[in-house]
């Protein structure tokens, strides 16, 4: 009897430690863990059935079309298909799926298994919230802390598997390490099926960060604006990632004050997952110093980190190899902290800091007026009167819409202002 399992996540659920693990053994128990060329099988199965376009390519097995990473992606699943046996493949992008992309998967694969099994982890509500909060922040841009767009929703991810493949064929399990044989996930993965696997083979892959990188990283991403869909952007962004993990310190926690309303609001939906596992799950946030209600606690903790910041910029400019750009970017560094530190010149009424830039730019008579007007928005932000600097710069791209530099400035300046008004 042929048995194709299909490990769904769901997301920051231990995913990654059993792919890599799953891919680098290659097998678990008698199943062998399909050959994709990946460890991830996540987007080669999005490829084939998330689209309609896709769901014809795999009925009609029409391998012939243009659409080159779909119909590689169809051909390997075509051979999953040919070999059948015992095989597992995974991949959290099927947690998202609609119900529609469920059964184009369940019927391009069913005339091939005997069987086919869902097999999901179920986080608890506020620690997945947190830690789903983090993966935005470091491979998203994610730029706010929205604690309800965070909640995972459970009914609507999993009770379509239920429907689709029927309850007696969807494995739901809790994800709480304390359950697990010593603790590890992974264990417990090949454990239900009746695997095993050398506690020295597994392959840990821990993506979490502190709770102090993280705010540094949420404050980048809150003033810096980035399109991080090239290649070089998200090679910039691993190696940020890698430098800022360094910053040690405290686990990211959401306050239970923070967190009540949303838990409150799905009372209904928390029941419904709890019933359907046969326990509690639910958590509800945490009391105490370093728990975080919003943004303005982020962005505070984010702020007392500049230190240890500095020292890495420090450490990463003394590794670097010499280069008059880089020598150039130092002196440009050692202008800006110089123009902070002592650059200023305060006005006659003493009521706004202006930056010596200001009179030069106000005394050269060829000077554009939005040049002008953006030095004195600059004065202003400087100040924390955001509201002031904002109707400036609204007047200088009046006067030169397509200016890209007044662009970025009022965007920078509209994220300060909206922050700080949350504060208060």
């Amino acid at each position: 009897m042929s048995k194709l399992v299909i490990h769904v996540g769901m997301p920051k659920t231990g995913s990654s430690s059993i792919q890599e693990t799953l891919f680098d053994v290659g097998v678990c128990g008698e199943f062998t863990y399909a050959d994709l060329g990946c460890a991830n099988h996540g987007g080669v199965l999005r490829n084939v059935f998330s689209s309609v376009s896709s769901a014809h390519e795999a009925d009609s097995q029409n391998t012939h079309d243009k659409k080159g990473g779909a119909t590689l992606a169809l051909s390997k699943l075509d051979e999953v298909r040919k070999l059948s046996g015992h095989q597992i493949l995974s991949g959290e992008p099927v947690w998202h799926f609609s119900e529609a992309a469920l059964l184009r998967m369940k019927h391009f694969f069913e005339d091939a298994f005997d069987e086919i099994q869902i097999v999901a982890y179920v986080r608890s509500p506020v620690s997945f919230m947190a830690s789903a909060f983090q993966q935005l922040v470091k491979n998203h841009e994610c730029a706010s802390l929205d604690f309800n767009a965070l909640y995972p929703r459970y009914r609507e991810k999993f009770e379509k598997f239920d429907r689709v493949f029927g309850v007696d064929h969807v494995i739901l399990r809790h994800f709480e390490p304390s359950l697990f044989p010593r603790g590890d996930v992974v264990l417990d993965f090949f454990h239900l099926l009746s695997g095993d696997v050398d506690v020295d083979l597994i392959k840990r892959v821990n993506e979490s960060i502190s709770l102090e990188a993280t705010s540094v990283l949420f404050a980048y991403r809150k003033f810096v604006t980035q399109d991080g869909s090239s290649p070089r952007a998200r090679k910039e962004n691993r190696g940020l990632l890698s430098v800022l993990s360094n910053l040690e310190g405290r686990r990211l926690r959401f306050s239970r004050e923070a967190v009540a309303p949303i838990i409150d609001a799905n009372r209904k939906d928390i029941d419904w997952i709890e019933k359907r596992l046969g326990q509690a799950i639910l958590d509800e946030g945490d009391v105490g110093y370093g728990v975080i209600s919003s943004e303005r606690e982020l962005l505070d903790i984010a702020l007392l980190q500049y230190s240890a910041v500095q020292n890495m910029v420090n450490r990463q400019s003394s590794l670097a190899t010499p280069s008059l750009s880089r020598l150039v970017s130092l002196v440009d560094s050692l202008k800006t902290g110089l123009s902070a530190k002592d650059g200023e010149a305060v006005c006659e009424d003493g009521a706004l800091l202006l930056h010596k830039r200001f009179f030069a730019t106000l005394n050269d008579t060829a000077a554009p007026v939005q040049y002008v007007l953006r030095e004195l928005a600059i004065a202003f932000e400087r100040q924390g009167m955001f509201d002031e600097a904002l109707a400036v710069l609204a007047q200088a791209l009046k006067l030169s819409p397509e200016d890209a530099s007044l662009t970025r400035a009022f965007k920078r300046v509209k994220r300060f202002a909206q922050v700080d008004g949350a504060s208060h």
